[in-house]
């Protein structure tokens, strides 16, 4: 895999202001619901670095034809974990092409820093930019931040909350949805789903909820892997020595649960040992763990491992379960990706999943993508997305 930094330097010479097209529409909103705040220009993709980017990321020429791309700002109204209503934010990406256009919501992975929320990072984050590749071949990719960044960056980000996730990335949708027929841009029927690792979550998530709780019909889905299988991954990595990245996202994923269910909101103390107190002001932005743990008995209370492991602690795993994926009869297909060499995520999270949901009636398949790491393997799984849209 070539190197991405050198690829995303790039991105720094598409910053300019243009025009957002404007086709006729007979789109309508399936629902009454108003969501959309205001919108503002963002970004502007030019097709010539795009092209050449995509050159330069993906392993075999694309065949595709890269447009200009206008980012748009979409500021709207979701609910925050406690069913407050609050202001958040995400970025619409719009090709500059005649005719309908197919819609694609991107779910991005895990941020530590506000600075690389979609619709905040002045040269495009990384999300941004695959999404906008995306986008650059025809399609209108909606791209949220999720609560705790981008406008509502004032609020805490509820980690891995998978109700949460799927309710922004629903009004998300509708937001964009007003914007399109507000601005006469014409879309057709076809919503494509995709995201990885808490936008893996965020995506099936939300596929679920389309399925469940609108008319709204999901096309198909392409997910990277993420935590689906929550309970299992949790006895795996306090059973014994783990990757220390492993083990950070785990502890973040405590911290989140803790603050967001009232039948948790333990003290501090009653997770982590007395040498990583200081940890719960800035779990949510450290790259790594202090010391480099690569031991959970190093970091967790022998009470808490005990709880999980021989399953006393309920209250902690029914959070677990509630935020993993269930099974459910899938309307649209699902895709899972995973890299082979993903020392977070490993062949279970994905086994489990697509089990749980094929034993309902869903259609599911799964593909690896060999000899790549939880990071390498974005651009590779990007040109599946590609190929899921257009060739299969």
């Amino acid at each position: 895999m070539k190197p991405l930094l050198a690829k995303i330097t790039l991105l720094v010479l598409l910053i300019s202001s243009c025009d957002t097209p404007e086709l006729e529409s007979t789109d309508y909103l399936n629902t009454s619901e108003e969501k959309l705040i205001n919108s503002q220009s963002y970004y502007s993709f030019s097709k010539q670095i795009l092209n050449a980017l995509a050159k330069g990321v993906f392993d075999r020429p694309a065949p595709y034809t890269c447009r200009d791309v206008d980012a748009i700002k979409i500021v709207y109204k979701t609910e925050n974990y406690d069913g407050k209503e609050i202001v958040t934010s995400g970025v619409l990406l719009l090709p500059k092409i005649q005719g309908t256009l197919s819609l694609l919501s991107f779910h991005h992975g895990e941020l530590l820093k506000t600075a690389n929320a979609p619709s905040e990072s002045t040269t495009g984050s990384k999300d941004l930019i695959y999404a906008a590749l995306i986008a650059s071949t025809g399609l209108a990719v909606l791209v949220p931040d999720y609560i705790g960044y981008g406008n509502s960056s004032l609020h805490w980000h509820p980690f891995e909350h998978k109700a949460t996730l799927a309710k922004n990335s629903y009004d998300m949708y509708l937001a964009s949805k007003e914007y399109l027929i507000q601005q006469r841009i014409k879309t057709n029927s076809k919503l494509y789903l995709t995201g990885f690792s808490e936008g893996g979550i965020a995506t099936l998530a939300l596929q679920r909820f389309l399925e469940e709780q609108t008319k709204i019909n999901v096309t198909k889905t392409i997910v990277g892997n993420g935590a689906f299988a929550k309970v299992i991954w949790a006895k795996q990595l306090l059973s014994g020595s783990q990757n220390p990245e492993k083990i950070r996202y785990f502890a973040r994923m405590v911290h989140s649960y803790n603050k967001i269910y009232p039948e948790l909101n333990r003290p501090w103390n009653y997770y982590f040992n007395d040498a990583f107190m200081d940890l719960e002001s800035n779990i949510d932005h450290l790259m790594e763990l202090p010391q480099m743990v690569d031991d959970p008995k190093t970091l967790f209370t022998p009470s808490f491992i005990k709880g999980v492991l021989n399953e006393t602690d309920t209250a902690f795993l029914d959070v677990l379960m509630e935020n993993q994926i269930e099974g459910w009869p899938a309307e649209a297909s699902i895709h899972f990706y995973r890299g082979s060499e993903d020392k977070i995520w490993n062949s279970t999270q994905i086994r489990l999943a697509a089990q749980t949901i094929e034993n309902k009636g869903g259609t599911v398949k799964q593909k690896v993508l060999v000899g790549e790491d939880h990071e390498s393997m974005t651009a590779p799984f990007v040109e599946h997305v590609l190929k899921h849209i257009y060739f299969e």
